[in-house]
């Protein structure tokens, strides 16, 4: 008998399962200065004298109002959820941090035939609130990996530093093979990485242990 691969299955959300009229400002002197669209905001640096306004991306009121689906991916994720046995896992990891009303996002999904209910949300904006949001991610894929659970992990994201970021934690379990599949315009295409991308540790350790408080983000 073949062995079972177990894998771990992570879709991002924004541009990726969906899209909505959620955007995060930037804020500075106290005014909001720009407005960033979600592929904006995944390598948006702040200057010193600057911060993120999430007021948007934490309503879960304009998330259902305006949630409109990427059918392709949806439903490709539906049909994985339905399909995945105990060994496997989904998860959806998005650059998100808390919603205001967790219920109306969740109902979101509910709306659109989506078993949310057997996925748990991962908010990559509770690691830290300025960090890059690939690193964020990255912490989060290795606190999975670690565990030894799975011997495959597949991710459908909409930016190429977040898929970067898949193959440089893949790196480190030479046990688990990453799958990356880049999501634009609707259209599905499976990811090659960056050609320079190197080992994730010792990005995450200076950039992000300061931030990792929290003992569930151990790094």
């Amino acid at each position: 008998m073949n062995k079972e691969i177990r894998t771990l299955n992570v879709w991002d959300i924004d541009d990726t399962l969906g899209r909505t009229s959620a955007r995060v400002g930037v804020v500075k002197d106290g005014k909001i200065v720009k407005i960033l669209e979600p592929g904006e905001f995944n390598s948006y640096k702040l200057a010193p004298d600057e911060k993120f306004d999430f007021a948007q991306f934490r309503s879960g009121k304009i998330f259902r109002d305006t949630f409109k689906p990427i059918r392709s991916v949806l439903n490709n994720a539906k049909n994985i959820v339905a399909r995945q046995t105990e060994n496997s896992h989904s998860i959806i990891l998005t650059a998100r941090a808390d919603f205001d009303d967790h219920k109306e996002f969740l109902q979101t999904f509910r709306d659109h035939g989506f078993p949310i209910d057997k996925v748990y949300v991962e908010r990559a904006g509770n690691v830290s609130k300025s960090g890059p949001a690939h690193i964020n991610k990255g912490v989060i894929l290795k606190r999975y990996l670690k565990t030894g659970k799975f011997d495959r992990v597949r991710m459908w994201d909409d930016h190429e530093k977040n898929l970067d970021m898949l193959f440089k934690v893949a790196s480190l379990y030479p046990n688990v093979e990453a799958v990356g599949y880049l999501v634009k315009d609707g259209r599905v295409s499976k990811y090659t990485p960056n050609a320079k991308v190197k080992t994730i540790a010792e990005e995450i350790t200076s950039v992000v242990r300061e931030t990792l408080k929290r003992k569930k983000y151990e790094i």
